[in-house]
């Protein structure tokens, strides 16, 4: 199986909540792992 990944350089943006940037795309790339590693 193909493994997915996504580097992010910061995990807030100015006025916004943690990784709340990120969650639409972190919901659609991984909505089928059975696994997810995070690596701060």
């Amino acid at each position: 199986m193909p493994k997915k990944l996504i580097i992010a350089s910061t995990s807030t943006i100015h006025g916004s909540g943690y990784l709340e940037y990120l969650l639409p795309h972190l919901e659609v790339l991984f909505n089928t792992a059975q696994t997810i590693i995070f690596i701060p």
